[in-house]
């Protein structure tokens, strides 16, 4: 670019006498003769007129001196200066979103216009004479000059040569040119990318800690002195130099470049010294007299001064019950997406998870049934937490829980099935196939939802009549009136196939009971709850069982016209319902409510669509004849609902106690009926037949059953709040596919060998029990566990509805009322006693838990043992006064007391650097984590973030009493987790009633800096 080099005085001498002809002498871009030499110009660069005599500076303005960019008509952002006879326009420095900019826009071009007398609007003397010479040129930018040439150099106070003498100190660096001002500070933050301030500790020999110094860092451009200032200034004063073993470190980025982008010519780092200073001897004690200093979110209600002065253990040694809530060792559970746990075991890995022992954890499920322990649980609002696995999801927090998202067990729903069969393509009804892919494993039966987390599958619909084996027959490849017989089809009853199956039981209760093969079995089924499937209709392909003997099926009997239609309405029921808590219902042949899939209200000729029972013309288009079971003659009604003898099959089952005298009681709920398959939309193909028999056999398998819903133990040791939802309800019967979409998108689907398929039954709903030590809050309605939905059959044959789950509610006092209770839960019968013979009263007691041997265990790389059979507490932040700036910590004692009530009395137990207390060894095991931060007066004391060490548990890993890892970081604050395990306890203090353990102090021994 053209940069002049023509440009002389400023031309500011006080003894010139006054011009008797005001004109411009010189200019910055070789003015000559009314124009420019240069026609190229920096976008940061000044404009400079140097006139005969002193300005005027009330003249100098874009009206007499013009600089406009040509596209726009614009002036650029920018200032005059006058110093005496000079004129100095200076463009504007703009800070923006996208960085620093001038106010000449790059690659423009800028008309420079200078109007000269006569004209009016002119630059004037000082005496008022009138500019007389005329400017007008045209330049162009390009480009950014570098103002102050080469490398920018860096400086700052104090320094090595002029150290700080206070604590309380800021640093001032000095750029020597205009720098790229937000590459050295986030406006935003406060914060610096490219300069660091690092407080250096290497006071212990064979030590160095480092800790970066929280502060805000300010910047400013001094455009008139070609500078750039930086502030820092700490959020707290600096420590002492600690006999010179303590020192600061600035770092400055070789990044860091001017506005021309030439890089520092002293990047690197400096030490700065730090002033002289006095070590103090302190402690912090923590005696549990109240509970200022407890941290709520994660810790176990009542036992931090439950007496004052003491920690408690919380163990009743009579019954080894305590408040629960587990080690916590998985960390906070906190997602911002979806989340799925796998109760058949899962792996949860330390670089995802805040895990206090920093390696990856195995929850196994092989063994027995895993337990998640966090230190506390939080599902934000948008986020649903699935499960997958056959055991009940089992969530311990050893703090808080607050649900604001969705936690779901539910059942499986039922896939919508086809439940439409046509033999073979060219044994049509008069017209061309219809455009659906009808194939073989539409003919198998629908497909159910399956059962997990403690609760049963549904049962499997019942398959098509149809020969499913080698089923093509050439010989039959003539289509003629009566030539389509039963032979195609399995007759006789002599399968269970084409029944709809049950459901599994609670708890996944086997269901082994069919109608032909295992009659004596079906009423086993249904007390454990499972929902009766649905008998085939007719039971032989072609066959009605009446009173008088086996009847061949015939269509449809219009009772207002006494004709026979050419189509028949044998359907099946649809599956009957699961039951739990309540009683499933059963399923239906008819709803005269209902529509049929392309939306003809039934109601609209019920002549036509109503199914016929009338002996007398031997009509038998639905099941009224027959029970499930008829062979064993126990008279269960086809389709039945599971209704579930809880007192005797699953004592104690209102506890949902995964570790009940009886056996695990922590179950889910029971899966819908299957429905059989049905003979809808057979047809009568002869017009001159007045007698109605089918001649052409249409079938429709049956819809699926609904799973029933999961099991979930959820035990919180701090406070509940649920604004969300906690479901574990049953899943939906299987939908007729041709009732997803009312009209159904293909008529002739339809018309032709109109379907006929029953729904399935829906799943009862689960179990959830509700464990919480502390507060409790629970919107309306927010704990579900309703029964599911029964399917949609094509014909008004729908699925009966699954029964009620269960919830048991475990809380600190016990003594909610039912209204109360059942203001959270829905339906409310779920938290009523009443179906154990204890009406009006509420499943409610207060809370004691326990954890068998093994469950929830943690075993680490090293082998140290983490009981799940824990509870456990942690601390807030412990900070000295504002006057001591650091910390060193030189010991610790956690002193414990405890009388087995054996005749021993109270004995102590201290656990110290001398002993230290160890993860599976000692009844107690602690860990304990230094940060460092200077909190403002009043506010909490919380350490500056990523400040924070990891945890240190003493007797895990490498880590022997602490104090090595105590030290190993620069620290001003501390806190603490003690965990009781309570297998350890209670082999320690027996089960003399009266006998207790507890935490009567902490204590922390440390020098610090003032």
């Amino acid at each position: 670019m053209g940069v002049p080099a023509c440009f002389g005085g400023g031309g500011n001498s006080s003894a010139n006498p006054a011009a008797a002809t005001f004109r411009l002498r010189r200019c910055s871009l070789g003015c000559n003769s009314g124009t420019c030499a240069v026609n190229e110009i920096a976008t940061n660069q000044e404009i400079k007129l140097s006139f005969n005599d002193k300005v005027d500076p009330a003249t100098v303005s874009f009206t007499t001196i013009s600089i406009v960019e040509r596209t726009t008509g614009s002036s650029p952002p920018g200032s005059f200066l006058v110093e005496g006879s000079q004129v100095i326009f200076r463009p504007a420095l703009l800070e923006t979103q996208s960085g620093i900019r001038f106010g000449f826009t790059d690659g423009a071009n800028y008309e420079i216009t200078m109007l000269a007398s006569p004209q009016t609007s002119v630059v004037r003397s000082r005496i008022g004479r009138p500019n007389t010479t005329a400017l007008s040129c045209v330049v162009q930018t390009n480009g950014v000059a570098d103002l102050v040439p080469g490398n920018p150099e860096v400086s700052f106070t104090p320094n090595q040569s002029q150290p700080p003498t206070q604590k309380n100190f800021s640093f001032e660096i000095i750029f020597n040119d205009l720098m790229q001002k937000f590459q050295l500070v986030d406006p935003d933050t406060g914060e610096s990318p490219t300069i660091g301030v690092t407080l250096v500790d290497e006071s212990i020999p064979g030590r160095v800690l480092e800790v970066a110094v929280s502060g805000t860092f300010e910047a400013s451009l001094d455009q008139d002195l070609l500078q750039t200032v930086v502030t820092f200034t700490p959020d707290a004063p600096f420590p002492g130099n600690k006999n010179g073993g303590r020192y600061l470190r600035l770092e400055f980025s070789p990044q860091i470049a001017d506005l021309a982008g030439n890089t520092l010519a002293n990047s690197g780092t400096f030490t700065v010294p730090l002033p002289d200073s006095v070590i103090v001897p302190g402690s912090f004690l923590e005696g549990f007299a109240d509970e200022s200093q407890l941290d709520p979110l994660t810790s176990v209600s009542g036992l931090w001064a439950g007496t004052a002065g003491s920690l408690d253990s919380g163990l009743d040694p009579t019954t080894g019950k305590h408040s629960g809530g587990g080690h916590g060792l998985l960390g906070p559970f906190a997602p911002t997406a979806d989340f799925t746990f796998d109760t058949d075991g899962m792996t949860f890995l330390a670089s995802e998870w805040d895990i206090f022992i920093q390696e990856d954890v195995v929850v196994d499920g092989s063994l027995q049934s895993p337990v998640f322990m966090f230190d506390q649980f939080n599902v934000p609002a948008g986020v649903t937490i699935h499960a997958t696995g056959a055991n009940p999801l089992r969530i311990a927090t050893r703090g808080e829980a607050v649900v604001n998202g969705v936690l779901d067990v539910s059942g499986e729903d039922a896939p919508n099935n086809f439940g439409k069969y046509f033999p073979i393509l060219w044994e049509l009804i008069d017209t061309i196939e219809s455009s659906l892919d009808v194939t073989r494993a539409n003919a198998e039966g629908g497909v159910p939802g399956m059962g997990a987390l403690g609760g049963g599958s549904g049962g499997t619909g019942g398959q098509a009549w149809y020969l499913l084996n080698n089923y093509f027959d050439s010989s039959k490849n003539t289509y003629t009136s009566g030539i389509p017989d039963p032979t195609r089809f399995r007759d006789g009853i002599n399968s269970d196939t084409v029944h709809g199956y049950n459901g599994e039981g609670i708890g996944g209760a086997v269901s082994s009971g069919r109608p032909l093969l295992s009659p004596d079995q079906m009423a086993v089924d249904r007390a454990n709850g499972g929902g009766m499937g649905s008998w085939a209709w007719p039971p032989s392909s072609n066959l009605v069982p009446a009173p008088t003997g086996n009847k061949v099926i015939q269509s449809h009997f219009n009772t207002v016209s006494g004709l026979y239609y050419k189509i028949a309405l044998h359907r099946s029921r649809g599956g009957g319902g699961g039951g739990f808590w309540s009683d499933g219902t059963a399923g239906g042949y008819y709803d005269s409510s209902g529509t049929d899939p392309l939306g003809v209200a039934f109601s609209s000729a019920p002549e036509i669509y109503d199914p016929v029972i009338d002996e007398s013309r031997d009509a038998w288009e639905y099941n009224s004849l027959l029970a499930w079971d008829e062979l064993d003659a126990q008279a269960i009604p086809d389709a039945a609902g599971g209704v579930a003898d809880l007192l005797t099959n699953f004592p104690g089952v209102e506890t949902l106690d995964p570790n009940h005298a009886n056996g695990n009681r922590l179950l889910g709920g029971a899966g819908g009926g299957g429905a059989g398959c049905g003979e809808h939309g057979s047809w009568d193909d002869d017009a001159l037949s007045t007698d109605g028999f089918i001649d052409t056999y249409r079938n429709g398998d049956g819809g699926g059953g609904g799973a029933g819903g999961g099991a979930l133990q959820f035990q919180v040791g701090g406070r509940l709040a649920v604004g969300g939802l906690i479901q574990a309800t049953g899943g939906h019967g299987a939908d007729s596919e041709f009732m997803s979409n009312v009209p159904h998108f293909d008529i002739n689907a339809i018309i032709y060998g109109t379907p006929g398929d029953a729904g399935g039954g829906g799943g009862s709903g689960g179990g959830i029990l509700i464990q919480v030590a502390g507060d409790m809050t629970v919107d309306p309605d927010a704990v579900d566990v309703q029964g599911g939905r029964g399917g949609i059959g094509s014909a008004g044959n729908h699925g009966g509805e699954g029964g009620s789950g269960l919830v048991r509610f475990e809380t600190a006092t016990g003594s909610e009322s039912l209204a109360t209770l059942q203001a959270m839960v829905v339906p409310d019968g779920a938290v009523d006693l009443a179906p154990i013979g204890q009406a009006g009263s509420a499943n409610v007691s207060a809370v004691a838990n326990a954890f068998m041997t093994g469950e929830g265990d943690i075993t680490a790389s090293d082998g140290s043992l983490f009981r799940g059979n824990s509870s456990g507490v942690r601390s807030l932040w412990y900070a000295p006064d504002a006057a001591i700036l650091l910390l060193t910590f030189e010991s610790y004692a956690i002193r414990c007391s405890y009388d087995a009530q054996d005749g021993n009395g109270v004995q102590s137990l201290v656990f110290d650097l001398s002993n230290p207390p160890d993860p599976g060894v000692t009844p107690i095991w602690v860990a304990f984590q230094t940060g460092f931060g200077n909190p403002a007066p009043g506010a909490p004391v919380e350490p500056d973030e990523g400040s924070e060490s990891e945890w240190i548990i003493p007797g895990f890993g490498t880590i022997t009493d602490g104090l090595v890892e105590l030290q190993a970081s620069l620290a001003r604050m501390v806190r603490f987790q003690i965990v009781f395990d309570h297998d350890l306890l209670a082999t320690l203090i027996g089960t003399n009633p009266g006998a207790y353990f507890q935490v009567d102090s902490v204590e922390f021994g440390w020098e610090g800096d003032s």
